[in-house]
Formats: C-alpha cells, structure tokens, sequence
C-alpha cells in the first residue's frame, strides 16, 4: 500500500470490504493511526517503541494519559483486569502486576494506592497489597508483622 503523506496527517486504509484504499484524518472504529507506517491499524505495534491503542483519538500512543497502558492487549484501558498487570498504577498509568515500592503502593481492589481504603485492611509490604491479615513467615528467615490501625500499615513492630 503507498503511504499517506505526512503533511497532509492521514493514514491509509485497506477497506477489505468495499476494496478501496483510502488516506484519512481519522481512523474507523476498531482502527488506529500509527505514525510511522501511516496507516490505520487493528493492533499496535510494540517494537521498536511500545505503542498502545487510545480509543479517545483512535491513535497508537506510547502512553495513556487519561487511563492505563496494558502491556497485555496493547490498549489503554480505563481499568487494568488482566490476569498479568491487574493492578492500576496512577503514577505510570500503567497495569502492572506488583504495585511499586517508590511511591510507596499497594494494591487495594486492582488500584495501587498509599493507604489501604477497604477498612480494616493493611499495607503488607511482603507483596505490596492490602490485606486484612498482615503475612508471617514461619522457620529460617521467617518473620512476623502485624496490623497497625494507626498508619494503616503491616508492621515487625507494634510500639
């Protein structure tokens, strides 16, 4: 397919059922502008750049802004339920699986966050989600936290 032109910011689109081929400013549902083929595509790249696909202006993005990468579809969802990044980290607007550690996250019902909201649940930093029992270790190199209702955080001691 030849390639739209740059200046004239459209992108080609194999029509499969009409059979045209067409230069346009703006994609058809389904379909998103990548900017260095120029053409509408159903999935966006992620190599050489990672590109995720914005329904807002139908465009591969290589970030969300108003929602989240998932790095499991390529597209930025307005919630992270993926199996594999199912946790909202407003920092990045990114899914990912743990919640990170700088800010100081935790995952409380798939979104990373700095105090736990469900009530009566901790910030367990063993795995960096909120719980409603702190996580102990037992034998070699085992440990014991407990819930602290002041900060809200799983802690080795209570004082």
């Amino acid at each position: 397919m030849a390639t739209c032109h740059e200046l004239t910011n459209t992108f080609g689109f194999d029509n499969q059922t009409s059979g045209y081929k067409l230069c346009l400013a703006v994609c058809p549902d389904g379909y998103f502008s990548e900017n260095v083929t120029r053409t509408c595509t159903a999935l966006c790249p992620s190599t050489p750049v990672k590109l995720f696909a914005y329904n807002g202006t139908r465009e591969c993005m290589p970030y969300c802004n108003d929602s989240y990468a998932d790095e499991s579809n390529w597209k930025c969802v307005s919630q992270c339920l993926s199996v594999a990044f199912p946790n909202a980290d407003n920092s990045t607007n990114k899914c990912v699986f743990t919640c990170p550690s700088d800010p100081d996250f935790y995952a409380d019902s798939n979104v990373c966050v700095y105090y736990c909201t469900t009530a009566s649940y901790y910030a367990d930093p063993s795995d960096r989600i909120c719980r409603s029992r702190c996580t102990n270790v037992t034998g070699a190199g085992g440990f014991n936290q407990y819930g602290d209702p002041r900060t809200g955080r799983c802690v080795e001691n209570c004082s």
